[in-house]
């Protein structure tokens, strides 16, 4: 009998020393897994990180991508005044070019009108003048035509018009 149970002995301990190291590898398996699962966790933690400061960072290009169309429409607004601001001194300085040619043709009438007189020495166009010196042939062509005061005075309103305008662009 010694010999079966020798056999089943020797059997067994065959079967006990391969149950253990496949328990070994079992156990080398495990930690294995274990480190595995560490660095997954590692990493899954890192990319959660790195997801959040993704979002910041995009959250904070949105902020600039509307803060830079808000500017954009305020120079698009600034560019639309200065262009209207510009009609408007292309438009006076038309008008007080109109003015000037006015004021210049009437010189050359009211020098027309003056040329008589100045050659007779008329007293009261004399007077008129030594009057108000300052003004000069404005006093006479005044007394002369009434159109020339009127003319004066709107070339006058212009330039300060246009000097409130470029102040106020300023």
């Amino acid at each position: 009998m010694s010999q079966p149970e020798d056999i089943i002995r020797t059997w067994m301990e065959a079967w006990s020393e391969e149950q253990q190291e496949y328990a070994a590898q079992l156990g080398e398996s495990l930690e294995t897994l274990d480190a595995y699962q560490e660095k997954l966790t590692l990493w899954h933690t890192e990319l959660d990180a790195q997801a959040a400061t993704l979002a910041d960072e995009t959250a904070e290009l949105e902020r600039q991508r509307e803060a830079l169309a808000q500017q954009q429409a305020e120079l698009e607004e600034q560019r639309s005044e200065l262009s209207s601001h510009q009609a408007v001194e292309v438009s006076t300085t038309a008008m007080l070019d109109q003015a000037r040619a006015e004021i210049d043709d009437l010189r050359r009438q009211l020098d027309e009108l003056i040329e008589p007189y100045a050659v007779g020495n008329s007293p009261p166009m004399e007077s008129t003048c030594s009057a108000s010196p300052g003004r000069g042939n404005a006093a006479v062509a005044e007394a002369i035509d009434p159109k020339v005061s009127a003319v004066a005075k709107q070339f006058q309103k212009l330039r300060e018009q246009q000097a409130a305008r470029r102040s106020a662009a300023r």
